[in-house]
């Protein structure tokens, strides 16, 4: 199975047509393959994988195909783990969207991602 598709396994999406503000969840066992050598006795989710995630929210929620979305700001505040219930939300204006990794009141990213319009759905 491929990341994305475990992603996908985990991901809970809810969208806001009205006010283009996707929102979900996402819960990642331990077994999760992005866990794989990061790190083995504590693991932590990759930034890599806290992208993709925030992607296939996009996909999910909006239609929006941000593969080749270009990143203009992405920050990563705390480590997530396994098991951690992560709360996701982005908000979109024309071809940008504003996202956030929650973890309860701890912020665990912000990503800024633009794209091509006709990129989306």
């Amino acid at each position: 199975m491929s990341i994305r598709s475990e992603i996908l396994h985990h991901l809970n999406v809810n969208s806001h047509a009205e006010t283009r503000e996707i929102t979900g969840t996402i819960t990642l066992p331990v077994s999760f393959s992005g866990f794989r050598g990061h790190f083995p006795q504590n693991p932590i989710l990759p930034g890599v994988c806290e992208i993709m995630i925030l992607k296939e929210l996009l996909r999910q929620g909006a239609g929006i195909h941000a593969d080749h979305a270009e990143i203009r700001n992405a920050k990563f505040f705390a480590p997530a783990g396994a098991d951690e219930v992560l709360e996701l939300s982005c908000t979109i204006s024309q071809n940008t969207a504003s996202c956030r990794i929650m973890s309860g009141e701890k912020k665990i990213c912000t990503l800024k991602l633009s794209w091509e319009k006709h990129n989306e759905a």
